[in-house]
C-alpha cells in the first residue's frame, strides 16, 4: 500500500471512511499527498522551518478528535504553502519555493 493510501485509511476514522465517495476519498488522497510532499520538502530544504510544524495553531491532530473533511485539509495545505512563503520572503531572499 503506498504511503498516501496508507496514511489517508490510518487518518479517517471507521465511520467516516464508509460514507466517503470514491471521487471524494481521491480528493482526500491527493490533498494528502501534496502536504506530506510539501512536508518532506520544508524538511529537506528548510530544517530550520520544520521544527516549528508542531507549533503551527492549524496542524492536523491538535484536538482528541480532528474533523479530518476536505476543507480541513485544503486549510492545512493552505497554511504549510503560506508558512513557507513568508518564511522564504522573511529569511532567504531567493525563491525556493519555485522549484
Amino acid at each position: 500500500m503506498s504511503i498516501v493510501k496508507d496514511l489517508a485509511h490510518q487518518m479517517l476514522p471507521h465511520r467516516i471512511k464508509t460514507h466517503l465517495t470514491p471521487k471524494t476519498m481521491e480528493r482526500f488522497k491527493g490533498l494528502l499527498k501534496e502536504i506530506t510532499d510539501l512536508t518532506f520538502k520544508i524538511e529537506r530544504d528548510y530544517p530550520e522551518l520544520y521544527q516549528y510544524l508542531d507549533e503551527n495553531p492549524i496542524t492536523i491532530g491538535n484536538s482528541p478528535h480532528p474533523s479530518l473533511d476536505l476543507q480541513t485539509m485544503k486549510n492545512y495545505l493552505e497554511s504549510l504553502k503560506t508558512m513557507l512563503e513568508r518564511h522564504i520572503d522573511s529569511h532567504t531572499g531567493n525563491n525556493k519555493a519555485a522549484s
